[in-house]
């Protein structure tokens, strides 16, 4: 009985502190729910979205944190969304809920584009699979058959091509062409096949893949870059992909080996719809 009576007092004695300095645990203030993020119209910025935070007796605002430094807005934010309209790269979003002095455990979403990753990719008339995707469900680059007996034709982004036909071998130059521009190759494989993907490709853009943090546009809803079709490639080119669904990417041509038609690369790309930030 005395350890009862002991244990009450002390739930007691605590819930009177709390009450006297006005303050909560941090247990119990609740970590925000449902972190959502999405592209601003401009694919400059972002959106982020989330549940409102409860807690009796107190008012709750809202510390977004970039990349682990806070955020100035000049005034508390009440509401349960911020535009950060422009952060100038993608990055790690910290949203903390704030309530009788006292702070939750951080909510955290990223806009970082996928890794980095090096590719081999082919001329289409090559031996290896030319077409590229970005596939954005499995976050991941990936290669199809772009010939008769291509199972994934319908996916594909972009290829690799010197534009000529399989007699001309794999001499230069080369190209990044979107994927519907076969049908005007000289090389294409299945002249039949015609449900292509229309990408945009932009012009060289320099600098490095590494290093480019937003990808440039155009006005043009409908048209994100001005070409399907590139100039002669650069090596250590870099280019910007604006897919058929709105994804954008960055694919910098390493090497092209004009014996066998491989074309080494490296590329990434954004899996938040419409954002350019890299």
């Amino acid at each position: 009985m005395k350890k009862v009576l002991g244990l009450t007092l002390l739930a007691a004695l605590g819930a009177f502190v709390v009450f006297m300095t006005g303050c909560i645990p941090p247990s119990e203030v609740p970590t925000p729910t449902g972190l959502t993020v999405e592209a601003t119209a401009d694919g400059a910025g972002v959106k982020l979205t989330w549940n409102a935070v409860t807690v009796e007796g107190e008012d709750v605002t809202y510390d977004i944190y970039f990349e682990g430094a806070l955020l100035e807005f000049g005034e508390a934010i009440e509401v349960t969304y911020y535009e950060d309209a422009d952060p100038g790269k993608a990055g790690e979003y910290e949203v903390i809920a704030v309530a009788g002095g006292e702070e939750s455990e951080p909510a955290e979403i990223s806009t970082k584009p996928i890794a980095v990753a090096p590719l081999e990719g082919w001329d289409i008339n090559a031996s290896g699979e030319s077409g590229i995707t970005f596939n954005v469900a499995g976050k991941a680059i990936v290669t199809h058959s772009m010939g008769a007996t291509g199972t994934k034709r319908d996916e594909v982004d972009f290829y690799f091509t010197n534009w000529a036909g399989l007699s001309a071998g794999f001499e230069g130059p080369y190209y990044l062409a979107s994927a519907h521009k076969v049908n005007d190759d000289p090389g294409d494989p299945d002249p039949g096949y015609t449900d292509w993907r229309t990408t945009g490709i932009s012009d060289e853009l320099g600098g490095n893949i590494e290093s480019t943090t937003i990808v440039p546009t155009t006005s043009d809803p409908d048209n994100k870059y001005y070409y399907d079709i590139t100039e002669e490639l650069v090596i250590n080119g870099v280019y910007a992909i604006s897919t058929q669904d709105d994804y954008f990417g960055i694919v910098q041509v390493t090497n092209i080996d004009e014996t066998d038609g491989g074309v080494e690369f490296k590329a990434t790309f954004q899996p938040i719809k419409g954002l350019r930030l890299f």
